[in-house]
Formats: structure tokens, sequence, C-alpha cells
């Protein structure tokens, strides 16, 4: 009989000792899982955050801001790409004016004659829908005329102002030894080539084509609400 006690008391702790020992494994795993996971979620933050700095430092530095600063400097570079009143830049500024008024009277006469077709259409008038639609092909021929000579003068106008610049910039850059200044001994200026050559076009097609957008609207505002 005692020895029927003692087998059974050890299966008793033996049985105790082993879910013990599965339950303490099951507890260091879970850890490890947590621990695991908590490590991942830190990664994916740090990562997330990161990608943010950067997108906000490249806004940053992508922000343009109209300030009396811009003004300062964009009023510098009229004056060298307009240096007075009698000047080609002059003419096709005037020109590019007169044809800006020439569309948007245009534009206006267009959409009379669209509601005049729509009108004949209402009416079943076939003969006054017929000279409608005439005189829209006929107004068709100096509207495409006007737009591609706008083209034209923006794209000629773009092209004085970069020779203007260009010119300006050439004579800086070869004086003094600039270049070899910028080359060589100071690099806050990176690729000075690049700057005088890509970005002098784009800033003249960029300012021409400024003129024409913002004339634009404003004559519409006064010719349509007139």
């Amino acid at each position: 009989m005692p020895s029927v006690l003692s087998k059974v008391d050890k299966l008793f702790k033996g049985s105790m000792v082993d879910y013990f020992m599965a339950n303490s494994r099951r507890k260091a795993l879970s850890a490890s899982v947590v621990l695991i996971i908590l490590f991942l979620i830190k990664l994916r933050l740090s990562k997330t955050k990161e990608v943010n700095v950067k997108l906000n430092s490249n806004k940053k530095k992508g922000k343009g801001n109209v300030d009396s600063v811009f003004l300062t400097r964009i009023w510098e570079l009229l004056k060298i790409v307009i240096p007075g009143w009698k000047t080609p830049e002059v003419f096709d500024m005037a020109l590019l004016s007169v044809f800006l008024v020439a569309r948007t009277f245009l534009s206006i006469y267009i959409s009379s004659v669209n509601g005049g077709i729509v009108k004949a259409i209402i009416k079943l008038d076939y003969k006054l829908f017929l000279r409608r639609v005439i005189n829209l092909a006929v107004c068709a021929i100096p509207a495409s005329f006007v737009n591609s000579y706008l083209e034209f003068l923006n794209k000629r106008l773009s092209l004085h102002f970069r020779k203007r610049l260009t010119n300006y910039f050439h004579e800086k850059y070869i004086k003094d030894m600039v270049f070899y200044q910028l080359s060589n001994l100071d690099s806050r200026v990176a690729n000075p080539d690049q700057r005088l050559t890509q970005d002098i076009e784009k800033w003249g097609y960029c300012l021409s084509s400024l003129y024409s957008n913002f004339s634009k609207p404003v004559l519409d505002i006064i010719l349509f609400s007139r």
C-alpha cells in the first residue's frame, strides 16, 4: 500500500512539474511573440516617420513664396529682359495683347453663333440652321489663325527673354574668371552651366506664358461682363 501511494505521489509530482514547465514555455513563447510584434510595429513607425520627414523636407525645398524677396528678384530680372520701352519685347507684348483681345471677341461671337444654332434646332428652321453653321465655319478660320499666332508670339517673346538673360549672365560668367571660381572654388551654385542654358530657357518660356495666362482671364472678365 505505501508503495502504491509513493507511485501515485511521484506521478502527481511529475505531472505537476510537466504542467508548470509547459506553462512556462507557453509564457516564454507568448512573451517572445509579443516582443517581436512590438519590435515590428516600432520599426514600421520609424520608417513611416522617416518617409514623412523626407516628404516634408522635399515640400519645404520645392515651396515657393510670393513675398517681397520674390518681387524684388523678379523686378531685377524684368529690368534685364525688358531694358526699355522701344524694344522688341515691348512690341511683342503689345501685339500679344491685341491678339488676346481679338481672341476674346471671337470667343464671344462663337458663343453667340452656337446659341443661334441651338435656337435654329429648337425652332426646326433648316435655313437658319444652315446659315448659322456656315457662319461658324467661316469664323473658325480667323479663330484658328489667332490661336496659332498667339502661340507663335509667346514662343518669340520667350526667345527674346532668353536671349537677353543669356547675354547678361554670360558676360557676368566670363568676367573676372567667375566661371573658374564657380567650378573650382565655390560650391554654393550647383551645375552653373545647366543654369545658364536649361534654367534660363525654362524661365523665359514661363515668363512669357505667365503674361498671357494672367492677362487673358482679366480681359475675359471685363469683356464678357460688358
